[in-house]
């Protein structure tokens, strides 16, 4: 609906103060219906945002013209310094992203992240930059802190592969054979091939893994 303003004056000569005022409180009215006509048109914009939004997903406006913090993405609330994986082998351009990847970066230019991490993951040689972690190719562990699970340990150090201290009790290749009498008559049937010794295991791996798939992790900077 359109509000409209229609006003007859009477052209006759008489009283020019009386059309005056007329015309002006005719200017007046006009303007008045055209911001009713501006305020139902809002309203009509931001019904059809609900609508559209409702359907699509897409975060709404409030009132101030800003998205409300309830609509933002997870990532946005995520604080600086999280690490997550990402299934892609390049961040795109503009990302809240930077690869862990050990790189060296510029102290101004990532400020936020240099407060948390600094120089957690090793001294730069440059005293205008700070490390990121480097984790390709390893596995992320709970740091202790004081558990005493893994003793030991400065937070965000790394640690070398092993395998746990252990044994295997096996016995050697037994034979049977009849050697000769010793001192006192008896006779030796029996023993072990010392020179054959029994082998737990054969690999030709070079680490000891479970099973994994290579993703990239990367770091929140803002």
């Amino acid at each position: 609906m359109a509000y409209m303003r229609t006003t007859i004056i009477d052209a006759s000569p008489a009283g020019d103060s009386v059309k005056q005022a007329i015309l002006d409180l005719d200017a007046d009215l006009t303007g008045a219906f055209q911001g009713l006509n501006d305020i139902q048109g809002a309203l009509n914009l931001k019904i059809g945002q609900d609508r559209y939004n409702a359907a699509s997903g897409v975060p709404r406006l409030d009132d101030a013209g800003k998205v409300g913090r309830d609509q933002l993405p997870v990532a946005s609330l995520l604080p600086v310094g999280s690490v997550m994986l990402f299934a892609g082998q390049a961040l795109p351009d503009g990302s809240d992203w930077l690869l862990c990847d050990g790189s060296e970066v510029e102290i101004a230019a990532y400020y936020a992240l240099y407060e948390v991490l600094g120089a957690t993951f090793g001294l730069s040689q440059d005293p205008a930059k700070f490390l990121l972690p480097d984790l390709r190719g390893e596995f992320v562990r709970g740091w202790d802190n004081g558990r005493g699970v893994d003793q030991g340990r400065a937070f965000g150090s790394a640690q070398a592969q092993e395998i746990k201290a252990h044994g295997h009790s096996v016995p050697g290749i037994a034979y049977l054979g009849v050697g000769a009498p010793d001192a006192g008559g008896s006779l030796t049937v029996g023993g072990v091939d010392a020179a054959h010794p029994t082998q737990t295991g054969l690999g030709e791996g070079a680490e000891t893994r479970p099973r994994n798939v290579a993703l990239n992790y990367c770091i929140k900077w803002r």
